[in-house]
């Protein structure tokens, strides 16, 4: 966005000549770059906030450069993923970056469940205009008591970090509307590695529940104890409680 980094270049009386270049208008300004670079000038790629590709446009320009055997040189640059993971004071170790949440609820929420299973922390962008909704998501999904760390607006004039539960963020969120504007990161711990014999336990647990709705419970535990790795007297004692439940 030209208007943006007009700002940027202007405090530092760079005169540059700017060419916009976004996910609609990418494919054709392609062409131009490259004729430019071939004809001998240097071209900086610029992202008004945050760094060229992650999750903004610009692979479809670096990838016809290296086909077209032109150099490209990384100049480092702030991203808002690991400038929240550094703040975040969640293990940076190992993580997933999600980009972007889908737009419609159900598809969301369907995401929001896969990324629920990582074992290591996960990190979104969202946009000011679907945040609540999201972060809505994020507690039926991940559960009220979650702890989340959420990023707005970083190293810009207005930056907000704020970490607590799911519950306490959306609340702070919906009592101040100045706290919904701008670009956010989203970040959320992975859930704890169980145990071998507490996934065994879980395993056993959730095929158990499948046979004694539909079966009489000796018939049940004998069947799971062939399916799991359970012993029948573990399963039985299993199977009554279920049963009271």
């Amino acid at each position: 966005d030209t208007r943006r980094s007009r700002l940027l270049l202007e405090h530092f009386s760079i005169n540059t000549r700017m060419l916009p270049l976004h996910a609609h208008n990418e494919h054709t300004q392609i062409s131009k770059i490259i004729a430019l670079i071939q004809s001998g000038q240097s071209v900086a790629m610029v992202s008004d906030a945050g760094t060229p590709i992650i999750a903004d446009p610009g692979s479809r320009l670096v990838h016809s450069l290296h086909e077209n055997s032109l150099p490209v040189i990384p100049i480092p640059g702030p991203s808002a993923l690991i400038t929240a993971l550094s703040v975040s004071g969640l293990s940076g170790d190992q993580f997933t970056f999600a980009g972007f949440l889908p737009v419609k609820q159900q598809a969301r929420r369907h995401y929001l469940q896969r990324m629920a299973k990582l074992t290591h922390a996960v990190i979104f962008y969202e946009a000011k205009h679907r945040i609540i909704d999201s972060v809505e998501d994020i507690q039926e999904v991940f559960g009220a008591s979650q702890n989340m760390v959420i990023a707005r607006e970083l190293t810009k004039q207005f930056e907000t970090i704020k970490s607590g539960a799911v519950s306490e963020i959306l609340d702070w969120l919906q009592a101040d509307q100045h706290q919904q504007l701008g670009e956010f990161v989203l970040c959320l711990p992975g859930q704890k590695e169980c145990t071998e014999q507490a996934c065994d336990n879980d395993e056993a647990k959730q095929t158990l529940s499948i046979l004694i709705a539909e079966l009489p419970v000796k018939q049940a535990v004998r069947l799971a104890a062939k399916l799991t790795s359970l012993s029948k007297n573990q399963l039985y004692e299993m199977a009554l409680v279920l049963k009271d439940q």
